[in-house]
């Protein structure tokens, strides 16, 4: 058993609470922001994986058919120009790193070593004008320039 990414996901034999289980999705509804889980959305996930992994998909078919699938869901949080929020807010002493939408595996690294960036005064590890588009305040209707802890 081995993890599998693609238009979708599966991460097999995983040690959980009540024996093995397997993780698998996602769904993703823009705009949508209750939390509740819909068969269909299970059904979703399932016919990707008859796509990503049509043996694994058959063999995990039984475990839908006896409702045995057990789901969760959530809302990603993401910002009106879809692009994160990385650093001090008009709040002193809040930072923020947040706003990845579904691509927070991706954005985290880049984000945090922007953000460990600010807190030091360091060097940007990305050009000022991509720190400027993924500053956390860029949305405030008063701001009059970067962060005193920003060097830009």
């Amino acid at each position: 058993p081995f993890p599998v990414n693609g238009h979708g996901h599966l991460i097999p034999d995983l040690p959980l609470i009540e024996g093995r289980g397997w993780l698998l999705g996602s769904t993703y509804q823009r705009g949508r922001t209750d939390t509740g889980c819909a068969a269909v959305d299970d059904l979703a996930n399932l016919q990707r994986l008859h796509e990503l992994l049509p043996g694994a998909a058959q063999w995990l078919a039984p475990d839908f058919d006896a409702a045995r699938v057990r789901s969760w869901s959530g809302v990603r949080c993401a910002a009106p120009d879809r692009l994160p929020l990385a650093g001090a807010t008009a709040l002193p002493g809040l930072w923020l790193c947040t706003a990845m939408g579904s691509r927070g595996l991706a954005l985290a690294p880049l984000c945090g070593e922007l953000l460990a960036a600010r807190l030091h005064a360091e060097p940007l590890p990305v050009e000022a004008s991509l720190a400027r588009r993924l500053d956390a305040t860029r949305f405030d209707q008063e701001r009059s320039g970067p962060t005193a802890a920003a060097p830009i």
